[in-house]
């Protein structure tokens, strides 16, 4: 189990709690211990590991599950990431730094944009090894080509943002649609990329009106689509970059995705995942490539965690 979590304010309230319950304030406002209840649950006894490094958290997450698998620490793993905002702290916080959008929304790329736009939610995907996924028969829905982390050390400080002109296809999957859900918003961009790959859709960038011209639009190959637009079918296989996230302390991750069983496996009107639902849940898969020995990994569905 392989969770990001982040600051939710749980604990912000303690002194409103009637007495006798401040004997469980350390442990219910924990959030070291949400991985370890979740495997409690579902009965998981392989690692369990809560992961906060503030926005990149899920990412990393999927990173540690990936690595762990081809470790042989565990032959399944769920790996995500949860943004609970218990408290309207976050938003007063940022207001005073000029953070917050003016009509909450997030114009990713928009000359408008004006800051961010806070979102909730949770995002699991259920990772396995390609060669017991096939074994088994469990549905494949993409690959992880690979995975990586790093920091960026003393380049800039804790909350500089990013420079305009590093812009690239990695960051198409972007906020737009939900905001940003912090600890959930890497997971949320794999789960976004998987859905774009199955429907053969790349997404459009919302609420842009006109684009950033702090961006060189016209250097390389990469556009920014306002509109959604078939994915191009001459590809021999559709890759992804859905998450390349950063955290306040400067924790980078970054995930590529793999298109599995091209023109195979496409979503049909009868066969949508509903992100969110546990009757679909969404998942992905590892190759990391030529290496020899490297195990695959896949991402995919799984009937033991439809109770969550």
């Amino acid at each position: 189990m392989f969770v990001g979590v982040s600051a939710s304010g749980y604990g912000e309230g303690a002194h409103a709690l009637p007495e006798g319950a401040s004997a469980h304030l350390a442990i219910g406002n924990a959030a070291s211990v949400v991985s370890g209840r979740v495997a409690y649950v579902l009965g998981l006894e392989g690692p369990a590991v809560t992961v906060d490094t503030a926005c990149s958290s899920s990412l990393v997450a999927l990173h540690l599950a990936v690595h762990a698998l081809r470790a042989g620490d565990c032959d399944l793993a769920l790996a995500g990431g949860v943004t609970v905002m218990s408290s309207p702290s976050v938003f007063a916080e940022f207001s005073r730094l000029d953070g917050l959008a003016s009509d909450g929304r997030c114009k990713a790329f928009a000359a408008a944009a004006d800051g961010t736009g806070w979102g909730e939610g949770v995002g699991l995907l259920l990772v396995e090894r390609l060669s017991d996924a096939q074994r088994l028969g469990h549905p494949i829905l993409a690959m992880v080509r690979g995975s990586a982390v790093n920091q960026d050390g003393a380049q800039r400080s804790v909350a500089a943002t990013r420079d305009p002109a590093g812009v690239d296809e990695r960051r198409a999957v972007s906020k737009s649609n939900i905001g940003h859900t912090h600890a959930a918003a890497g997971v949320t961009g794999v789960i976004k990329m998987v859905q774009a790959m199955r429907h053969a859709v790349l997404p459009a960038t919302l609420h842009v009106d006109e684009a950033t011209p702090h961006v060189d639009w016209t250097a390389g190959a990469v556009e920014l689509l306002t509109e959604a637009r078939p994915w191009p079918q001459d590809s021999v296989a559709r890759f992804g970059r859905p998450g390349e996230t950063g955290g306040l302390l400067a924790m980078n991750a970054q995930v590529t995705l793999i298109e599995w069983g091209l023109n195979t496996n496409r979503a049909t009107e009868s066969h949508r995942v509903r992100i969110g639902s546990s009757d679909h849940t969404a998942a992905l898969l590892q190759e990391p490539g030529p290496i020899s020995g490297s195990e695959r990994v896949y991402l995919g569905c799984h009937q033991r965690i439809q109770g969550l």
